[in-house]
């Protein structure tokens, strides 16, 4: 990280298992975040280490984390006694935890997620089902449906799991075609598309 500002900053770092409104004090994550607060000078840069603490991980799948940096700005001795607003910046980034015994590829997670549709009472909602070992992130996606094009908001797909999402205006489940955008391992999209 590294401070472009004109004033240091104090940075507090540490991880969280995606639940980032529990304070950081009971957080139960396998690991830390080192230094977990330093002041940063203008122009200066910070490494922040992640280290494993030693809490047994899954072996049969990745497991996903959050690091987190909050950035606190220092008052300015000129501004003293004048109002000003100061605002703390907090970045989110997803760390995955990969055992590297894991079959295939992350790409290929990708690549093969199963999509469908079904009635939950009134709403249709569209279903991706995640075979593989590892996450996917997916930051869009558009159903096909009587020639219509339907948006969905889809997020992450866990490892052997389904995550359902609205699909809103659509009537009848009927799926000709799905297309979707996932991020891969180095922060391309990737554009899929099944028929």
């Amino acid at each position: 990280m590294v401070n472009q500002g004109q004033q240091p900053l104090l940075v507090q770092s540490w991880l969280d298992d995606g639940h980032e409104d529990v304070d950081p004090q009971t957080l139960n994550v396998p690991f830390i975040a080192s230094p977990p607060a330093s002041r940063v000078d203008p122009k200066q840069g910070l490494t922040v280490r992640l280290n494993w603490d030693g809490q047994p991980l899954p072996t049969d799948r990745e497991s996903v984390y959050w690091f987190n940096a909050l950035e606190i700005p220092g008052k300015n001795k000129d501004a003293a006694k004048s109002n000003q607003l100061q605002i703390a910046l907090k970045t989110r980034i997803k760390v995955f935890y990969r055992p590297a015994s894991l079959p295939g590829s992350a790409d290929d997670a990708i690549q093969h997620l199963k999509w469908s549709l079904a009635n939950q009472g009134k709403q249709i909602w569209a279903t991706a089902k995640n075979d593989s070992p590892y996450f996917v992130s997916l930051v869009g996606a558009n159903i096909t449906s009587g020639g219509k094009k339907y948006k969905i908001e889809p997020d992450m797909v866990a490892p052997f799991s389904s995550a359902s999402y609205e699909v809103k205006t659509l009537t009848t489940p009927r799926l000709e075609s799905v297309s979707w955008t996932a991020v891969n391992d180095y922060g391309a999209n990737v554009d899929v598309t099944d028929k």
